[in-house]
């Protein structure tokens, strides 16, 4: 009896062992890699297949996790060859179809297909990768091959910084730097220009009071000395006298030497513009003013003419002839050729404004 049920195990088990031998031609195991991602990057995923042996068709569904990723190509891999035709279907989300059919057969161990995945998720997120009803052919018989599966997962972690961005900061960098070296250069030249020639913009107004030092002025041997007078007659009126005061503003006094022509001291200050100076105290010897550098008042003033106007003192007042410039020289808003010249008149000299005080 004891042989009988030995003998019947035997037989079923060979039969088993049959049966097995003709459905399954062979086995193969299909492994999906894992991988790290970058928010808001892509992600390469590998389908790699150890222990094929001519392999002629082979499916299978990659269940992701449609919140992290979004598929986007499919290729062959390396181990699928030339001869190989690869489709594959992403229209439902979290599911992506593989189907491959080759005439070569597939053998040995490599990558089928990669897949590449658009990350959608944050960092810290992952997405477990898995293969669902993977079903594989040998290419003569079309017997159906024994397949095993291993899972794979694409974690996303900090932020990677594409090529692209990576160009971008390096040209705004170099652009920022050579803006940084161009605004010093300018501000370089502007401040040397500043220092050969001093601008003055100064409003409307007397400057301040001469500094009290004895000056000359004139012709030599005329001496102006500071003191402080009972009175301070206004000018223009009859010619300074010894110990007259010539400006209220100056307390200055006048001392003649013999047969020297008395010519009171005048000043030109600058109201509007820009000038070599911001303002010029004028002797008997007249003084050019225009743009040209050789001029005693120097105003740099494109509508002003290169000797525009001249000041000399006439004998009894201070004159302004317009010396046939382009655009004229008006006081106080009328255009002259010569004009005697009060205290407080405004001298128009292009777009300069002047103010005499005398």
């Amino acid at each position: 009896m004891r042989k009988h049920i030995i003998l019947a195990v035997l037989c079923v088990g060979l039969g088993l062992a049959l049966f097995a031998s003709g459905v399954w031609a062979s086995s193969v195991t299909l492994r999906v890699g894992s991988v790290q991602a970058a928010p808001g990057g892509a992600v390469d995923v590998p389908i790699q297949v150890q222990g094929a042996s001519n392999i002629g068709a082979i499916q299978m569904v990659l269940v992701y996790d449609a919140a992290v990723l979004a598929p986007e190509t499919v290729t062959r891999g390396p181990l699928a060859g030339s001869n190989a035709l690869l489709d594959s279907n992403t229209q439902t989300p979290g599911r992506l179809g593989l189907g491959l059919v080759t005439l070569d057969g597939l053998q040995g161990d490599g990558t089928l297909a990669t897949v590449r995945f658009k990350v959608l998720g944050s960092a810290g997120q992952s997405s477990p990768l898995t293969l669902e009803k993977v079903e594989a052919w040998e290419k003569t018989s079309y017997a159906p091959v024994l397949v095993a599966t291993e899972p794979g997962q694409v974690t996303v972690g900090g932020a990677a910084i594409p090529t692209e961005a990576l160009v971008l900061l390096a040209v705004c960098g170099c652009g920022g730097l050579l803006l940084v070296l161009a605004l010093v250069l300018v501000a370089g030249l502007v401040m040397m220009r500043a220092r050969r020639r001093p601008a003055a913009s100064l409003a409307y107004g007397y400057p301040p009071a001469m500094p009290p030092t004895s000056q000359t002025y004139g012709y030599p041997q005329a001496s102006v000395s500071h003191a402080s007078p009972s009175s301070t007659p206004s000018y223009p009126g009859p010619a300074p006298t010894p110990g007259v005061p010539l400006t209220g503003s100056t307390q200055a006094y006048y001392t003649p030497a013999a047969g020297v022509p008395i010519a009171p001291v005048a000043r030109l200050v600058v109201a509007q513009g820009q000038a070599s100076i911001p303002y010029l105290d004028v002797s008997a010897g007249g003084v050019i003013i225009g743009r040209d550098p050789a001029c005693g008042l120097v105003l740099y003033d494109p509508q002003a003419s290169g000797q525009h106007a001249r000041l000399d003192w006439a004998g009894h007042a201070w004159v302004i002839r317009d010396l046939n410039s382009r655009n004229g020289t008006y006081v106080n808003g009328v255009r002259v050729a010569s004009q005697a010249l009060r205290s407080g008149d405004q001298i128009v000299v292009g777009q300069t404004v002047l103010v005499f005080q005398g």
